[in-house]
């Protein structure tokens, strides 16, 4: 028993409530765990030392004690939610006129239609005959044929349990408290009023919990925005807490359903300023969770088990990779390996298939993860019990390290839990169907996580957000109602999309009409407003750009119009100008000692000419921007096919005489062979979406290079003396790793350094006459010999095009003295920029538009530099 002190206490009824073998039956679970916890504060508060637990349930979960106690285990048997969806999707399907790939949405809808046919006690043939449109002939029919199946095998549904328990107690097979209160109960459904009828027939007392008989003032007051209104809310329930700790606070939110944790933070900048240095925002305790497949461990199992049955395609595996809830080797192991994976094709990829493309590489323990995932496809058209599929998908988990290494904090371990849970229902769709495929019981997985909700339980908090209907039945001693603008009061009826709205009407069911929908609006807002001592009422006059109205239940309800408290605005603004602004020194950085190899070869040294801060991360620390996962074939990996082609062609050094007494046949031979010699390591392990691609590319590449070979022929006379030339180039300690495409012999005895370019096509010369790429002058000067030019080759489907200057080259030739003059000063400007580099030269352009950032610019200063000019 529980002892109140009075009316003023909140839920002051409860003690009367439970004397003499009294129960209380509430509308929710979370109004029962309200209760309980209220009662044993009340004990503690009159000095008990020991009680019995308060009997306090919420109404369903007494009628399965009830239905358990009075089981017939011979005749009938109880079907959870996830089994009865199942059944629902299997009639469904058998009455769709065509094939979907999806009915999920179709069967949450039959499933709300069931649950709100039975609550209100409509017989099945009032909804058949009421039917019209093609939905709701639909419904009806897949209805009888569920309705069929659970009589046929005595199947008990949770939708159905309340009306076997009905009949149980009419027919007295189940004794009954002498006393009943419910609490929470804002619809009173013909079902709750039959079961509390039957109760009262069977000499149960049944009364409504008592209400306080409150009439207060209710202020309101309107703000800028959602986020002033909830940070006003935060800071006026701080007040309140500042001047009675003890007092009871919450904020009641009409749309916490889509923005829990955004107007939880919102909530927290008023309560708990700058909780973001000091995990404050869990002073807020929110009544609703998230979605359990939002959950980033939940995510990666399911994306994991998927994998073991369809292929994912490269950012995905990407995901898998990079994430912490999958154990195997370190970071910069799976950094290294990402790297790789992204040079390669993308492709949708099995899990046996990256194993193998990847196989030798850094990160073991990950690809023998991927490996035990692979072995899971050896039983993927196997039929098994549910049962067994849960036993094994749970042990894959555990061997692939799931959910990562190191001990679980509070929350995670309820998230596992919470999974292990939702696998012991996957279990219980056995009763409907007792064999399925892997991709049949990872497919009801993926949908049981779909629609199941967690909240790991917390502290109480300093303040509860609470939505208005959970709300139902709670009392407060301070209470905020946001949101109580025109497009949330009242709110939008949702009425059944799957059953004739007339035959709604006549059954008086909720949203059948706007009428309806508005009172019960109202009748929600009057249970608010009297369920707190003092209560207020606040609405945002815009969100996201939109212009918002006062609700018009505010003039009705009597409230008066007050600023109440303001907006304290975020706390990060409120320490501008409070600290001291210390201006760090310059850290020089050191300048090169020695020999150093610089990364990046000639980009690192054109990099330095503009961007000195981009040539020192990508040549000194090795940083690289991340390849983006490109559909088809990567541009990147068309240029490095046709290198390797060409590469191949020449492989054997030919003149161009050479080349001349090629036939037809023969050359179209040397250009196919090269060609597959490219393509090979792609095509090795390639799919049959990716050999398609490929042999796309192959016939793109024997045109163009059959083009690039007739122009070749048609060219001044050269010799091809070396290709894919590494060179190594030394200046003030800078050492740099070099590869030309190839060097060519002229008659003169000078060398003619080629480039091959295979996308927009590039000129070698700026508008001033100098190179607007330093590749080539560094390659001159690298091999010390006699240049007699320089020139790019455009090789491309739409033409072949020689872009050079020297001594008597194509498209470029200019005298020899001037060439010399050229070259060298081109070569002055080089070796000031490798000085540049020795020298530890890292300034960042601030001249730069935002689409010629670098990507990295977040590892300078730039930001800082721009606002201090």
């Amino acid at each position: 028993m529980c002892d109140a002190r009075g009316q003023g206490e909140r839920y002051y009824w409860l003690a009367e409530a439970l004397r003499e073998d009294g129960i209380v039956l509430t509308a929710s679970r979370r109004l029962a765990r309200e209760l309980r916890t209220a009662c044993n504060e009340q004990r503690l508060a009159a000095g008990a030392l020991a009680w019995a637990t308060p009997c306090v349930f919420y109404w369903k979960d007494w009628i399965g004690e009830l239905l358990v106690a009075t089981a017939d285990a011979a005749a009938e048997r109880y079907i959870g939610a996830s089994a009865s969806a199942l059944l629902w999707e299997r009639y469904i399907r058998r009455h769709l006129d065509a094939d979907v790939l999806s009915i999920g949405s179709l069967t949450r809808h039959a499933l709300a239609a069931w649950q709100r046919l039975a609550d209100w006690r409509v017989p099945l043939d009032a909804v058949a005959t009421a039917a019209r449109s093609s939905d709701e002939r639909l419904f009806a029919r897949a209805a009888s044929d569920y309705a069929r199946a659970l009589t046929e095998h005595g199947w008990i549904d949770p939708w159905q349990a309340p009306a076997v328990a009905l009949e149980r107690l009419a027919a007295g097979r189940e004794t009954v408290p002498r006393r009943v209160h419910h609490a929470g109960f804002d619809r009173t459904t013909p079902l709750v009023a039959d079961f509390f009828g039957a109760l009262e027939q069977r000499g149960s007392s049944v009364v409504a919990a008592a209400t306080a008989a409150r009439r207060i003032e209710t202020p309101v007051a309107s703000f800028r925005d959602t986020a002033a209104e909830l940070r006003a809310a935060g800071r006026w329930a701080r007040q309140i807490l500042l001047r009675d700790p003890e007092a009871r606070v919450a904020i009641v939110s009409a749309d916490l359903d889509t923005e829990a944790p955004r107007q939880r933070r919102f909530v927290a900048e008023g309560l708990v300023p700058g909780w973001q240095m000091g995990g404050g925002e869990h002073a807020v305790n929110v009544s609703f969770g998230r979605r359990l497949a939002d959950y980033p461990a939940i995510a990666m199992a399911l994306l994991c088990l998927r994998w073991t049955v369809r292929r994912l395609p490269s950012e995905d595996v990407s995901v898998v990779l990079r994430s912490p809830f999958i154990a195997g080797d370190t970071r910069a192991e799976r950094a290294r390996l990402d790297r790789r994976l992204r040079s390669l094709p993308d492709r949708p990829w099995s899990a046996a298939a990256l194993a193998d493309a990847l196989a030798g590489s850094t990160a073991p323990e990950w690809l023998a993860n991927v490996r035990r995932l692979a072995a899971m496809q050896i039983h993927a058209s196997a039929q098994a019990p549910p049962a067994l599929w849960a036993e094994r998908l749970e042990s894959l988990l555990s061997a692939i390290g799931w959910p990562g290494h190191g001990s679980l904090g509070s929350e995670e371990f309820q998230l596992v839990n919470r999974w292990r849970e939702l696998l012991n229902e996957f279990t219980e769709i056995e009763v409907v169907a007792p064999q399925m495929t892997l991709t049949e019981a990872i497919g009801r997985l993926h949908a049981l996580v779909r629609e199941a909700v967690f909240q790991p339980e917390q502290g109480p908090g300093l303040v509860q957000l609470i939505g208005a209907l959970e709300a139902a039945g709670m009392e407060f001693d301070h209470l905020w109602i946001s949101g109580m603008d025109a497009n949330r009061w009242p709110a939008a009826g949702n009425p059944l999309t799957l059953v004739s709205r007339r035959l709604q009407r006549e059954r008086g069911m909720p949203d059948a009409t706007p009428a309806d929908t508005l009172e019960y609006s109202r009748r929600v807002l009057e249970r608010l407003k009297t369920s707190a001592r003092f209560a207020r009422m606040s609405w945002a006059r815009s969100e996201q750009d939109a212009v918002m109205m006062p609700s018009p239940l505010l003039a009705a309800a009597g409230v008066a119009d007050d600023p109440g408290t303001p907006d304290p605005g975020w706390y990060a603004a409120t320490l501008i100008g409070r600290a001291p602004v210390h201006t760090e020194p310059d850290d020089p950085l050191p300048g090169i000692a020695g020999i150093e190899r610089v990364s990046g070869g000639a980009r690192t040294v054109d990099l330095q000419r503009t961007e000195p801060f981009a040539a020192f991360a990508q040549g000194r620390l090795g940083v690289r921007e991340l390849a983006r996962y490109q559909s088809g074939l990567p541009a990147n990996l068309r240029g490095s096919l046709l290198h390797d082609a060409l590469h191949e062609l020449y492989r054997e050094h030919p003149s161009q005489s050479d080349i001349r007494r090629w036939s037809a046949q023969e050359a179209r031979e040397r250009i196919v062979r090269a060609v597959d010699r490219a393509l090979s390591p792609s095509e090795r392990r390639a799919d049959a979406v990716l050999r398609r691609l490929l042999a796309l590319e192959r016939s793109r590449l024997v045109s163009v290079i059959q083009d690039f070979l007739d122009r070749e022929i048609a060219r001044q006379p050269f010799a091809i003396e070396r290709v894919e030339e590494r060179i190594q180039f030394e200046h003030a300690g800078v050492q740099l790793e070099l590869r030309a495409d190839r060097i060519d012999r002229l008659p003169d005895g000078s060398l003619l350094i080629v480039d091959y370019k295979t996308g927009v096509p590039k000129n070698l010369l700026g508008r001033d006459g100098d190179p607007i790429e330093s590749q080539l002058v560094l390659y001159a000067m690298a091999l010390g010999e006699a240049i007699g030019g320089l020139t790019l080759v455009n090789v491309n489907r739409r033409a072949i095009d020689y872009r050079g200057v020297g001594t008597g080259i194509e498209l470029g030739s200019i005298a020899a003295g001037e060439w010399r003059a050229a070259l060298g000063r081109w070569s002055e400007q080089v070796l000031e920029a490798i000085e540049a580099i020795a020298r530890g030269d890292v300034r960042v352009n601030l001249k730069h538009r935002a689409e010629q950032r670098w990507q990295l610019d977040v590892l300078s200063r730039i930001e800082e530099e721009r606002r201090a000019g």
